[in-house]
């Protein structure tokens, strides 16, 4: 029978599919039981703690190949990457840029692109990194699939301290400081200025933040 999954802090669609044992997360976000959470959340990978996953039935495919011969079955895992883009304190992108990752453990020296971007294959397991770009001075820790969605105000606050405006603790800032980092960022963006994350605020946070 279907089961449910209730979402808990750093839970993505990847890392809901491996726990129950499925290889294509697809099978789970296209069940017809989920369309309610699909229609919600456009970022399978950008959950937040207390929705809701069906976890369908799994159905048994079937293969005929004769006995009298060796048979070589694969199955295709998909792939999970983290995206990284680095600006500077200008809001620059830090083009060509030398970084070091480290993933659960696991340093990797990276050249970050000409958009300052980079791709880093991961586990689905992974949920703690840490950045550092020397000649940036930047030297930071991060979490792996913590994002909430920019409906949440936890999504807000995180968005606006990952584009540089301190916004204070995600989940318990400080009000005046909050509002002072959304008008900041209403400021840059030539959004009314308001002091609050509306609905143009949080459109232009989830277009600037890609997610």
């Amino acid at each position: 029978m279907p089961s449910n999954h209730n979402v808990e802090q750093g839970d993505h669609i990847s890392k809901i599919a491996e726990k129950h044992h499925f290889f294509d997360y697809n099978i789970i976000w296209d069940d017809g039981a989920n369309a309610a959470i699909k229609a919600k959340r456009d970022n399978p990978h950008v959950l937040n703690p207390g929705d809701v996953v069906v976890i369908p039935d799994k159905t048994e495919k079937k293969e005929t190949r004769p006995t009298t011969k060796m048979h070589v079955f694969k199955v295709k895992r998909q792939k999970l990457q983290l995206w990284i883009e680095v600006h500077n304190y200008d809001d620059e992108v830090a083009a060509n840029a030398d970084m070091v990752f480290k993933v659960e453990g696991a340093e990797k020296a990276l050249k970050l692109g000409a958009s300052g971007t980079v791709y880093k294959p991961i586990k689905v397991s992974d949920g703690e990194g840490h950045l550092k770009v020397e000649a940036l001075n930047i030297d930071t820790a991060m979490k792996i699939g913590y994002l909430d969605p920019v409906e949440e105000p936890t999504g807000q606050h995180a968005r606006l301290n990952n584009l540089g405006y301190n916004a204070g603790t995600v989940g318990n800032p400080d009000p005046e400081q909050l509002k002072s980092a959304v008008e900041e960022f209403q400021c840059d963006n030539s959004l009314p200025l308001t002091g609050e994350c509306d609905a143009a605020t949080r459109a232009k946070l989830k277009e600037i933040h890609k997610c």
